[in-house]
């Protein structure tokens, strides 16, 4: 029954993981234009000049002004961006994003499964009568 118990609490520990990996991220390596990143319509990632980052749903221009789209309290907030101050812009690659998520969930669950399985194997050998292995 101790053997469940764990087994079970893997489990919950597993999928609350998987849960808050569900987000995850990846952005390509090589730095973009804002002009591109308004094409793209992607997540984007801005590193300024002050080595500070920034995280938006999306970049559009508006106005002769570029914005960042942030979700704030479930509403979409635009944060006006200061071309001076950007160093870098990088937007999702959706192929990493999509790799890297497999990668988190699949490796833990193989684990699991292994740990689980030679758990439950151990759990019901025979015990022996005499005292010998």
């Amino acid at each position: 029954m101790k053997t469940l118990k764990k087994w079970l609490k893997s489990i919950t520990l597993f999928f609350i993981s998987i849960m808050m990996f569900q987000s995850c991220v990846a952005y390509q390596s090589a730095s973009v234009s804002l002009e591109q990143a308004v094409r793209e319509q992607k997540r984007t990632k801005i590193n300024t000049i002050s080595k500070k980052k920034h995280h938006y749903e999306q970049i559009v221009f508006e106005e002769g002004q570029f914005y960042g789209l942030q979700k704030l309290n479930k509403n979409m907030v635009k944060i006006p961006l200061d071309t001076h101050e950007i160093d870098e812009v990088f937007i999702q690659s959706k192929s990493k994003s999509t790799w890297l998520t497999v990668a988190i969930i699949a490796i833990p669950l193989i684990a699991l499964t292994i740990i689980a399985i030679n758990d439950l194997n151990n759990s019901f050998k025979a015990p022996t009568i005499f005292g010998g292995e």
